[in-house]
C-alpha cells in the first residue's frame, strides 16, 4: 500500500507509470485528479472496456457538416504533450491493447494506425492505471 506522498513523487516527479487498484468508488481517480490539479499537469482520461479496440483508444471520429473528421484521442494528446493519462479498468480491456499500451509505459513507443509514431518523453509524461477489485462473500 503505498502513500499519496509516495504516488505523487512516482507520477509527478520520476515521471513513472503507477497501477492504482480499489474498490468502485473507492477514490482512485479522485486522487489522481486532485494531485494534477495541486500540480496544474493537464489530465486525460481514457475508459478501458472489454470492447476497447487501439483505434478506439488513438483516434476519435467525428461527423461536421457531413463530412468524418479523426481528430488524436487523450491517449494520443497526453503522450504527444505531455501529462498524466489515466487508464481506467485497465484490466478489462484486451490482450492485444494492453500490448500496445506496454510499449507506451516502456518507452519505446506505438505506432498509430495513420503511420505516425508517438514515444512518450521521459521528462512530462506519466500514466495512471486504475482498476477495480471484486470482492466475493
Amino acid at each position: 500500500v503505498r502513500k499519496p506522498d509516495e504516488l505523487f513523487a512516482d507520477v509527478f516527479v520520476r515521471h513513472e507509470p503507477v497501477l492504482l487498484i480499489g474498490t468502485q468508488g473507492g477514490g482512485k481517480n479522485r486522487l489522481v485528479d486532485e494531485l494534477c490539479r495541486a500540480t496544474r499537469v493537464p489530465r486525460y482520461y481514457a475508459a478501458l472496456s472489454a470492447d476497447t479496440t487501439i483505434d478506439a483508444l488513438t483516434t476519435v471520429t467525428d461527423v461536421v457538416d457531413g463530412r468524418v473528421l479523426r481528430r488524436d484521442a487523450p491517449l494520443v494528446t497526453a503522450v504527444r504533450h505531455g501529462g498524466v493519462l489515466v487508464l481506467d479498468e485497465c484490466d478489462k480491456c484486451a490482450t492485444d491493447v494492453l500490448h500496445a499500451l506496454r510499449g507506451l509505459v516502456d518507452g519505446t513507443g506505438m505506432t498509430l494506425a495513420d503511420g505516425r509514431r508517438i514515444v512518450p518523453r521521459a521528462d512530462d509524461a506519466a500514466a495512471a492505471a486504475a482498476t477495480t477489485t471484486t470482492t466475493t462473500t
